[in-house]
């Protein structure tokens, strides 16, 4: 009778208690070196794994599936240049809205008001001259709220000769928040996206204009798709629903009142792909306690201010559907960038001294990103 060699079974189970009993921080690494070996095949494996379901002859068949790889590296590259043109459209957006308000103002208050936003505004133009397109490449099912690696690093640094891709570089989608940037390597960075739970934004509600600007935006962004779609079986249908958002937006009439109200801070749910909650927030820690630029410190029940002599009317400090930007005071993004949209506000329960809410991203699906913004870090 044969005897059995154990010894491949003990050497294999020594590899796995060794692999199981590494830390957190020690199998996270052992990650992104796998990830950053196997970055350049990527592309490659997943037009592997996706093969041609067809009985013909193998010459056929293997021009075919060259045809097809082909076909797909030239639609990312259209899909990139789409969002490039788009974020390029919108950085005119931004120019425009700067010149029209730089003209508007009649009381000293507005006009205080709408310099503000210039500045924000023109610091945001500066950094997104400087910014550099890239494209994701993977995502990890495990922490898929979490990570997005893109293929941009410190090599596109060396050719621009300036660091714009760095820790803490925002990472955007038009004028929305991603995330950012947190592991750089030659080739390819890993960014931590707003749904991660460990990454904290300050914000605070817009009520007004800033809300019919964002909508604005949208649907710009939409006719924009649209008009630049290559789907020619549905241009008839296309060709309508431009017209219908085309109408929409000739009739649409914005407010005027701006009201910059409570100011909290978003975090998201940090879960894999199986339990992911697609692109919705947490917010916390939302009041109007402290004065500021922007007003007076407000009650957080009533909305009322604290001054006796005041002629502010009582106003809600946090709505649904307002619109939550960044206040630039995490030191990580600049201010003026949209994040969320408020979609629940919790009762306020006896005792509490600021609001819970519950938002959803501007920057829309994040299960669905492909192409993203990266600008230089605030010094």
């Amino acid at each position: 009778m044969r005897k059995i060699d154990y010894r491949s079974y003990i050497f294999l189970t020594g590899i796995f208690f060794v692999l199981f009993s590494f830390s957190p921080d020690k199998s996270l690494i052992l990650r992104q070196m796998t990830i950053s070996a196997f970055s350049c095949f990527w592309d490659r494996i997943y037009l592997l794994t996706h093969p041609l379901n067809l009985s013909t002859p193998s010459a056929a068949k293997q021009e075919i599936e060259t045809l097809k790889q082909d076909n797909y590296l030239l639609r990312l590259q259209v899909d990139h240049i789409q969002e490039w043109l788009l974020s390029e459209e919108r950085i005119h957006e931004q120019m425009d809205l700067l010149k029209s308000m730089s003209n508007l103002g009649s009381q000293e208050s507005e006009k205080l008001f709408l310099q503000r936003r210039c500045q924000e505004i023109r610091k945001v133009l500066q950094l997104k001259a400087r910014a550099i397109p890239a494209k994701v490449i993977f995502r990890e099912p495990g922490s898929w709220s979490n990570y997005i690696w893109i293929n941009v690093g410190e090599a596109d640094n060396k050719h621009l000769q300036e660091v714009v891709i760095a820790k803490n570089s925002p990472v955007l989608v038009g004028n929305s928040v991603v995330g950012v940037i947190d592991l750089i390597h030659k080739t390819q960075s890993r960014v931590r996206l707003i749904t991660d739970n460990r990454l904290t934004v300050a914000v605070r509600a817009a009520r007004g204009k800033q809300q019919d600007h964002f909508l604005l935006e949208q649907l710009n962004a939409l006719i924009f798709s649209l008009e630049k779609s290559t789907n020619s079986t549905c241009s008839h249908e296309m060709q309508e629903a431009i017209s219908a958002l085309t109408r929409l937006k000739a009739q649409f009439t914005p407010v005027n009142q701006n009201m910059y109200l409570a100011k909290g801070e978003l975090q998201g749910t940090g879960r894999p792909l199986w339990r992911s909650c697609g692109s919705f927030l947490k917010g916390t820690g939302f009041n109007y306690d402290f004065s500021d630029k922007e007003g007076p410190a407000r009650d957080l029940r009533s909305g009322l201010t604290y001054e006796k002599d005041s002629k502010l009317s009582s106003v809600a400090l946090l709505n649904v559907g307002d619109l939550l930007i960044t206040t630039g005071l995490d030191g990580v993004f600049p201010a003026g960038l949209h994040v969320g949209v408020v979609f629940k506000v919790d009762i306020l329960q006896e005792g509490q001294c600021f609001y819970h809410l519950e938002a959803m991203a501007t920057a829309g699906s994040f299960d669905e990103l492909n192409f993203v913004c990266v600008l230089p870090a605030l010094k």
